[in-house]
């Protein structure tokens, strides 16, 4: 079965001529790109060696490992390859925001397309302060998890606390994925807040969702 996360990953950098997937995993979405959306070359590159040698495995099969580099090593922290977009996902927003820290010289000029798993206003706070802005957001569920994927390219934007933590263009186009997922939350933040003798904090937040689902 396709999974929408990785196409969506992959589509996003169609009009690239290679990237660098960081946090490869298994390599299907480097494998997707390449086979689906024009990629001419791709840089594999992971932290642990046990992801890595099974990306070496799906792309060998598929006949692919001559477009494919792979790099072990903590995000581009020792890498010199060139690229003209990078794929970080699968990890946390403050994992992926230390990365792009680490390593922000190389990132700079990139496309790039993020897949936070939590934290997701760190890496939009890190996209602001470093000369990014985001051109593209899109809310998915997928084996009942949500996911939210951000593509950025060089440039200049502003964005408030509200914009921040729920995405600029996610909060303007307000899909199915989005309202389902917000909605959801916003019934736990009740029930905590009636068990939590009337914490304020968590009515807030329900009023903050409530303006964005509006």
């Amino acid at each position: 079965m396709l999974k929408k996360r990785i196409y969506t990953l992959a589509s996003l950098a169609s009009g690239y001529d290679s990237i660098a997937d960081i946090g490869c995993d298994h390599g299907y979405t480097v494998k997707m790109a390449l086979e689906k959306f024009g990629i001419k070359y791709a840089y594999a590159i992971d932290i642990n060696e046990k992801p890595l040698e099974k990306a070496k495995e799906t792309l060998k099969k598929e006949e692919l490992n001559k477009k494919v580099s792979f790099f072990l090593g903590d995000g581009l922290v020792g890498f010199d390859g060139t690229f003209d977009c990078a794929i970080i996902s699968g990890m946390g927003g403050r994992l992926i925001a230390n990365i792009l820290e680490k390593s922000k010289e190389k990132f700079r000029g990139k496309a790039l397309i993020l897949e936070p798993q939590s934290e997701n206003y760190l890496v939009r706070e890190w996209l602001m302060n470093n000369g990014f802005k985001i051109i593209y957001e899109e809310a998915l569920t997928e084996n009942r998890k949500y996911y939210e994927i951000i593509k950025a390219v060089p440039g200049a934007m502003k964005l408030n606390s509200l914009e921040l933590k729920y995405g600029p263009l996610l909060m303007q186009e307000k899909s199915e994925a989005f309202i389902e997922h917000y909605s959801k939350y916003k019934h736990k933040l009740l029930l905590a807040y009636e068990k939590s003798k009337k914490n304020n904090d968590l009515l807030k937040e329900v009023e903050e969702i409530n303006e964005i689902l509006a």
